[in-house]
């Protein structure tokens, strides 16, 4: 550690320590700690959710989505998925008991899997 101080002291003539913080490290910091301000704002807002009606409406009318399949969580939240028609866009949500849903996913290319009827092998 010691041949560092004394390279860095080398190359700095008349100066007896390096700088121990710099200008841009200090902005770094800043925008970290204002980072995660910003971070945390957005997922109370994603935690409060929105009423189921308004998620379903705007599935429907932004990306054609219709439900196809939904379930009961250990949470007592309603699980639902919906997908296009085409299989090019699914969604993901999560509604709990107050009516407020939640985004838990969202992506592309969706494949069912087939139905099997009871006592069918696959």
């Amino acid at each position: 550690m010691s041949n560092i101080m004394e390279k860095i002291a080398k190359s700095r003539p008349g100066r007896k320590y390096a700088r121990p913080i710099r200008l841009t490290a200090l902005l770094a910091a800043a925008f970290m700690v204002l980072g995660s301000f910003v971070f945390n704002a957005a997922a109370t807002a994603q935690s409060a959710g929105m009423d189921r009606a308004v998620v379903v409406k705007q599935l429907l009318e932004k990306h054609s989505e219709k439900p196809v399949g939904m379930g009961i969580a250990t949470n007592g939240g309603v699980i639902e998925l919906f997908t296009s028609s085409d299989g090019a866009t699914w969604t993901l949500i999560m509604t709990m008991p107050n009516g407020k849903s939640v985004m838990v996913g969202a992506g592309q290319d969706w494949a069912g899997a087939p139905i099997i009827a009871a006592g069918h092998k696959i």
